[in-house]
């Protein structure tokens, strides 16, 4: 399932997307739930796929709401949504996904629904294993690189590293294509690469593999 969350002061607003969302779902067969908020949330949200943001909120911007989604995760897709076009520049900054504008909301969910279904799809598949007793599982998307030994592998995400007396191609038999070989012993998320220095690789966060 894929889950987004729109923030939208117009509560008629957020029916009128989420009969979108919902009429894109039944036309694409992909289970979709649509959390909606008329507040920004002191928190953030958890397990959510997709932003789906208004620029203004009552008196507020959404920006440092967008920064602090950022801090947290730099590769879940943010979708800004205004009647102004002249937002689009304050936007881009934050890495955003996509710009919508509500004037032409109808001609546009769709294609930005498909560009972030996509993306997703790409995202979202899971590793599944063993670790100190516990099944496991890791979304793809949360795994910066994986380090491997010679009977174990390191596997470090953006919450925890796992030690796993597993060989990579044991616990990552089906998803190698979604990790790129960057030297005989590190695998890495191509999601969160930065740059190639000399003989070092980059990653967000400036993690050096």
């Amino acid at each position: 399932m894929i889950k987004f969350y729109c923030i939208d002061d117009d509560k008629d607003f957020l029916e009128k997307f989420k009969y979108l969302i919902v009429k894109y779902s039944f036309k694409k067969n992909i289970d979709i739930t649509t959390l909606t908020s008329t507040v920004i949330p002191e928190n953030l949200p958890s397990n959510i796929d997709a932003f789906f943001l208004d620029v203004e909120i009552g008196e507020q911007k959404i920006f440092p709401f967008v920064e602090k989604i950022r801090n947290e995760n730099l590769s879940i897709p943010i979708i800004i949504m205004s009647n102004y076009d002249f937002y689009v520049m304050d936007s881009v900054k934050y890495n955003i996904f996509d710009y919508i504008r509500k004037r032409r909301l109808i001609d546009e969910i769709n294609i930005t629904l498909d560009k972030v279904t996509n993306y997703l799809h790409y995202l979202l598949p899971r590793i599944i294993f063993n670790y100190m007793g516990d099944l496991i599982s890791i979304q793809i998307r949360d795994i910066y690189y994986v380090q491997l030994f010679s009977h174990k592998i390191k596997i470090i995400t953006n919450k925890k590293t796992y030690e796993v007396n597993k060989d990579f191609k044991h616990v990552f038999a089906d998803y190698c294509k979604y990790l790129i070989q960057v030297h005989k012993s590190y695998y890495i998320n191509p999601c969160y690469l930065k740059s190639l220095k000399n003989d070092s690789v980059i990653l967000e966060k400036n993690i050096l593999v």
